[in-house]
């Protein structure tokens, strides 16, 4: 039975880009559900002094273990359907690539369901599926009672959050927040519920538009605290480098929290005849990797200059040519980041600085 599939104009494109970056095999030392665990056991440990007292409503509180380990439960419930722990899966993205059997708990048919949804057979397009299939369900034994519930905001309204949420949040998403009138605020907007709507099996049909698969909205604050329990947002095997799934102000779909890194304006081009050559605006100093990877002038070039030197090594680049490279190099290098490749940090001799960063050859 082949599964439905309305919106796939990316996968091919993806695939061969993923192909390109050759990524080595997963060297997390922690997923998101790990930090939360040992936060979480720490601060039961922690002793608040007396006269002490911290704003409402951040404060210690006893929780039934019950409602806390459920949260780890509902996590891989929402992005796969089922909260058992099976031996570790690897997609199609591990290179070299030898896919396995999907665990028997998983079944990619279920509806209500993220990664049911935002979902493609060669996981080009949407690879959250791996993170979400090997979410760790922790046993009873290491969740306590005792916990530091934080204060923060999605909107108008307080919630709160284990300190163990918070640390995972910002230790392996990288969210950041803003504050206004005094309140911290986990997102860019004020941001009720969370939608399912860009996904692979979502279509317009009689003036509707339906996604059989996917998830009924959710709370905002509670898909952050399904992130703090080990869900992966939608994103694909190179971390959205290639295109984006969600609009850039579209705060409410799942798939812009996946997309969220690759937006950032984190590569330097300052060189401004590459930008007038690539057609990027020569003002700007910073760009999304997604725009790099967008400027299809700027591969056109790199690639040009390594057709050159493939014929005659006495080839030197000029100076656009060895920027195109640069930058090109350095927005591949930030897909790998997000999805935590190998790394091999090659230091320079004598020197406290760095040649380069090598995603290719596993950990140094």
């Amino acid at each position: 039975m082949n599964r439905p599939k309305y919106r796939t104009g990316m996968i091919l494109a993806a695939t061969v880009l993923g192909f390109l970056l050759l990524p080595g095999r997963d060297a997390r030392a922690f997923n998101s559900e790990e930090h939360k665990v040992l936060v979480d056991l720490a601060v039961s440990e922690v002793i608040q002094p007396d006269g002490v007292q911290l704003p409402w409503p951040t404060r210690f509180e006893d929780t039934p273990i019950s409602v806390l380990k459920a949260a780890y439960d509902n996590a891989k419930i929402l992005a796969v359907g089922y909260a058992d722990n099976n031996s570790t899966w690897d997609s199609n993205c591990e290179w070299p690539a030898f896919p396995e059997t999907y665990p028997g708990s998983y079944d990619q048919y279920a509806t209500g369901v993220q990664d049911n949804s935002y979902w493609d057979a060669f996981h080009s397009l949407f690879n959250q599926v791996e993170g979400n299939l090997n979410i760790w369900i922790p046993p009873a034994s290491m969740v306590q009672e005792r916990n530091l519930k934080v204060a923060g905001y999605m909107d108008n309204n307080v919630q709160t959050f284990t300190f163990g949420d918070l640390v995972s949040i910002y230790g392996d998403f990288r969210r950041t927040t803003y504050s206004s009138g005094g309140n911290c605020y986990l997102s860019n907007a004020f941001l009720s519920t969370i939608s399912f709507e860009r996904g692979t099996d979502c279509y317009w049909w009689f003036g509707d538009w339906y996604c059989p698969y996917a998830p009924a909205p959710l709370r905002s604050d509670l898909y952050l605290k399904r992130i703090a329990a080990g869900l992966w947002p939608p994103y694909g095997c190179v971390g959205n480098a290639f295109a984006n799934t969600a609009g850039d102000a579209e705060w409410d779909e799942a798939a812009w929290w996946g997309d969220e890194m690759m937006r950032r304006e984190l590569i330097l081009i300052d060189h401004r005849g590459l930008k007038t050559e690539a057609g990027l605006d020569t003002e700007r100093r910073f760009f999304q990797p997604v725009e790099i990877m967008r400027a299809g002038k700027i591969r056109e070039i790199a690639d040009g200059l390594r057709r050159k030197q493939a014929d005659d090594d006495n080839v030197k680049p000029t100076a656009i040519e060895s920027n195109a490279v640069a930058v090109l190099n350095a927005a591949m290098t930030v897909a790998t980041f997000a999805t935590e490749m190998h790394y091999a940090i090659v230091p320079q001799v004598d020197s406290p600085e760095f040649v380069g960063i090598d995603a290719l050859h596993g950990p140094p």
